[in-house]
């Protein structure tokens, strides 16, 4: 049963495992939106790279964020999209419209301060792929469902 609140369509989310074209198409063609994390692969990282600086926008946390990478609570983020089509090398009827929702955190360097301090701030990502409408879910929206 669905209550009375429920989004018009499901939702199907996933880590990085389920980042399938099987799993996704699926998903798709049962009628519901996806939102699965993505590798950083080459492909991923490129898209990255394209997204221009106005389009991050900060998150405001209410709460710090524990990273386990840096072992250290991290309050400050960012958060951009940009359209992305999965599984854009395979054939056009396997190929899913969406878009790439992608946080940033500062990239702690814990050499920082014993002789190699950064001269601009340097970044970690995490991204996603969601067909949400972005009417329906906002990028900050959907960036803090994922945490």
């Amino acid at each position: 049963m669905r209550g009375p609140n429920a989004r018009a369509k499901p939702l199907l989310r996933g880590d990085s495992g389920f980042y399938g074209r099987d799993t996704v198409l699926t998903a798709v063609a049962a009628g519901a939106d996806v939102s699965v994390t993505l590798r950083l692969d080459a492909t991923v990282k490129k898209v990255i790279a394209s997204i221009s600086e106005a389009a991050w926008q900060t998150i405001e946390y209410t709460d710090a964020v524990f990273d386990e990478a840096t072992r250290q609570w991290i309050s400050r983020a960012e958060v951009a999209e940009i359209d992305f089509t999965a599984f854009s090398s395979a054939k056009k009827s396997e190929q899913v419209p969406g878009r790439l929702i992608v946080r940033r955190i500062p990239d702690l360097n814990t050499k920082a301060g014993q002789g190699q301090d950064t001269i601009f701030t340097t970044w970690r990502f995490h991204a996603f792929f969601t067909t949400t409408d972005p009417g329906v879910m906002d990028l900050v929206t959907a960036d803090s469902r994922r945490s």
